[in-house]
């Protein structure tokens, strides 16, 4: 079986490759891709690709856009953060369609369905690649709304700021400073309950009563006791930022573990 995988997040990724092996270790991995166009690069190279694994979210844009690009006629698993209408609707004509964190007997299933789908010669990958436009836009119609851009106060000025230019968020003496990667910080009039629900999951981890943060931003992770972690940010912060024993399991699964 030979496998692409598009995948912008190195953690995940990381993941995947992991998980494909404990499921075949004869899969081949040809190649995988961050953006939209390193994907579209590795489809040209490969003619003959058994598998696809897509991240919804790439770097650039969302990956159903390469249907658009050019013609891909091999099956794919999707992976993502949508919500279950959104997952539930799309897997009548996908071969799957895996939530994250992706769990090993989720993808083994994914791939044995894969099998059996291919092995059969059913019409099922036609109606994939028939329907698979009109599907997606639908599972983001249904996906939640999240925040991708803040408007913040610099002096007597204002900034729209990315999200993804977001390290993390910072409760003290109940003000909320967001800061940046640039390590500029920014007050903002939010409480980091509010701001959980406006953040997407995929990227934003409520990490204790004190810090929401982007999962670029996390440098190192450290065991700590009583079944406790101690994480490291950049920019760098001047006290130990602690994830709670009840947190550390979905946190470590977050992070792709």
């Amino acid at each position: 079986m030979r496998i692409i995988i598009l995948e912008d997040e190195a953690p995940a990724l990381r993941r995947i490759i992991r998980l494909l092996k404990d499921v075949d270790p004869y899969i081949e991995i040809l190649g995988t891709a961050e953006s939209i166009e390193e994907a579209k690069v590795l489809f040209e190279t490969h003619t003959e690709v058994s598998l696809a694994i897509m991240d919804i979210e790439l770097a650039d844009g969302k990956s159903f856009e390469l249907f658009q690009l050019m013609h891909i006629t091999c099956p794919v698993i999707f992976t993502t953060a949508y919500d279950e209408y959104a997952i539930r609707a799309f897997k009548l004509n996908s071969i799957d369609y895996l939530l994250k964190p992706i769990e090993l007997s989720e993808l083994s299933a994914a791939i044995e369905k894969y099998k059996t789908v291919y092995e059969s010669k059913t019409d099922t990958l036609n109606l994939l690649h028939l329907n698979l436009e009109r599907i997606l836009l639908e599972a983001v119609q249904n996906k939640t709304s999240f925040k991708t851009r803040f408007l913040v106060k610099s002096g007597i000025k204002y900034i729209s700021l990315k999200t993804e230019d977001i390290a993390y968020f910072k409760a003290a003496d109940k003000v909320i400073t967001l800061i940046s990667k640039e390590n500029n910080k920014y007050i903002i009039d939010s409480t980091l309950e509010e701001l959980k629900q406006q953040l997407d999951p995929h990227y934003f981890f409520h990490v204790n009563r004190q810090y929401i943060a982007h999962i670029q931003s996390i440098i190192s992770i450290q065991s700590y006791f009583n079944g406790k972690l101690k994480i490291k940010l950049e920019p760098i912060t001047d006290e130990d930022i602690i994830v709670s024993r009840e947190k550390s399991t979905s946190f470590r699964a977050w992070m792709g573990e």
